[in-house]
């Protein structure tokens, strides 16, 4: 499973989080309802009825204004999963799942963070924070024509910077370099990595970015930490460049673990 989140998370550049399901009674376990993220769901074993009815919001989010409407009566499709079927549901799509073929059921479902423009405008008030007027105090108390002067300098900054190209392909990087590593003992080494010319190490972060500064540096960038790249040693654990002169970066959040495999 862990090997599944990973290879879904690196091709769809998105976080993914996997639920298995096991079902011996053709009772539902949630009801009718949708979810705030897409899914592809993947049968192992048995087989489960899934009645798709459709969306009635578009783009639904866990956090927002109006509630979906409740869905139709009548399903869009009306499917059995037996194992090796594969269904992927959009968000904001009701459905039904019950295993009531009169078999039992196992299947496991990879939930896929959205990322809606308010997270894109979220995180474009992070950024801008290095401006002092975004850090000041909202003059509340102020009278109209300093209130006005200060929307007035926070509407150009954030037009200074919704015009600067590659907007989205920058939040894209921004999102994979601070992507949180699932946690993986280190067994033996539980307190930390000893500096051993010949231990491998891992990266865990799925979605690591690679970036090259104004000085020609290219640098290694995940789970929110940023360092240089070989033949600097990594700076978590000590350990320096291996033979093929890669050295791995990891930060507290993104623990090295033993792996058999040369590390790339």
């Amino acid at each position: 499973m862990r090997g599944l989140a990973a290879e879904l998370e690196r091709w769809l550049r998105t976080a993914c989080q996997i639920n298995l399901y096991a079902s011996w009674t053709g009772t539902e376990g949630f009801g009718t309802h949708w979810d705030d993220h897409d899914v592809v769901v993947v049968q192992l074993d048995g087989a489960k009825r899934w009645r798709v009815f459709g969306p009635t919001r578009t783009a639904p989010m866990h956090r927002d204004l109006t509630a979906p409407d409740p869905p139709p009566t009548e399903p869009v499709a009306d499917l059995v999963l037996t194992a090796g079927d594969v269904l992927y549901l959009p968000r904001g799509w009701w459905h039904a799942v019950a295993a009531s073929e009169g078999r039992h059921s196992l299947h496991v479902t990879c939930g896929l963070q959205s990322h809606s423009g308010a997270d894109l405008i979220t995180w474009l008030s992070e950024i801008l924070r290095v401006h002092e007027s975004i850090r000041a105090e909202v003059p509340r108390l102020a009278d109209r024509d300093e209130q006005e002067a200060f929307v007035a300098e926070i509407r150009r900054l954030l037009l200074e910077e919704l015009d600067r190209p590659g907007l989205v392909a920058r939040f894209a990087a921004a999102k994979d370099a601070t992507e949180s590593a699932r946690l993986t003992p280190s067994l033996p080494f539980v307190d930390g990595v000893p500096a051993l010319p010949d231990l491998l190490v891992r990266l865990l972060p799925s979605r690591p970015t690679l970036i090259t500064d104004l000085d020609g540096n290219v640098r290694l960038i995940a789970a929110e930490r940023n360092g240089p790249s070989p033949p600097e040693p990594c700076l978590c654990c000590g350990i320096s460049s291996t033979a093929t002169g890669t050295a791995l970066l990891t930060s507290p959040t993104a623990r090295t673990s033993l792996c058999p495999r040369p590390p790339v």
